[in-house]
Formats: structure tokens, sequence, C-alpha cells
């Protein structure tokens, strides 16, 4: 169980590509800051019954809350995909649970 730190990337001047790379059971995404008008990516082994919570806070990470894409689904994400995001928030990561298995990379791409 660890905090993963991403890596950014600029892609022209209106985009940023967030990664999170070898995720495995129980490991959160270190928190990124000032992203709006998102989508995320989710690729790799989801193991047994593995699953990406997209999580966002507005209280500079103290509490983390599921975030959803625009139907109101909760993005929790069980198979690889591209799925958007609803909310804006201060904070954004994702959350990874499933078994030992699992291993996963979550790509965001934001307007910021």
């Amino acid at each position: 169980m660890a905090i993963k730190t991403p890596t950014t990337s600029r892609l022209g001047d209106r985009l940023l590509r967030v990664t999170w790379a070898g995720m495995r059971n129980g490991d959160s995404g270190a928190g990124v800051a000032g992203l709006c008008e998102c989508s995320v990516q989710v690729s790799g082994d989801f193991g047994l019954d593995g699953e990406v919570a997209i999580q966002g806070s507005n209280d500079s990470g103290v509490t983390f809350s599921a975030l959803h894409n625009p139907q109101g689904f909760g993005l929790n994400i069980a198979e690889a995909g591209i799925h958007a995001v609803a909310e804006f928030v201060e904070l954004i990561r994702p959350a990874v649970s499933g078994d030992d298995t699992t291993s996963l990379t979550v790509t965001l791409i934001a307007k910021g």
C-alpha cells in the first residue's frame, strides 16, 4: 500500500497528461491539483476483482470522495477504458483495490 507519485507532461499549450503507473492493490495516487475538464484512462492487469476508484478532494486532501461520470455514476472502474470526470475538484487521485496480481496504469488528460 503505497502513495504513487505521478509523472506529468504537457501536450501542447492547453493539455496536461498525468500518469500513475504500477498501481497495485491498496495503492493510491498522490493527488494532483488545479485540473478541470478531464478524462481518465485505466489499463493493465485488473487481476481478481481489481478496481480503480477516481476520487476528489476540496479540503486539501484531508478527505477524498468518489467522483462521477457525466451521467452521475460513480467512477469505480473495473475494466480498461476511458471515462469522463464530471466534477471539478481541488485534488484528484486514483485508488486501487483488488488482489496481488492487480497492476494498473491510470492516465488522466486535463485542461490545465
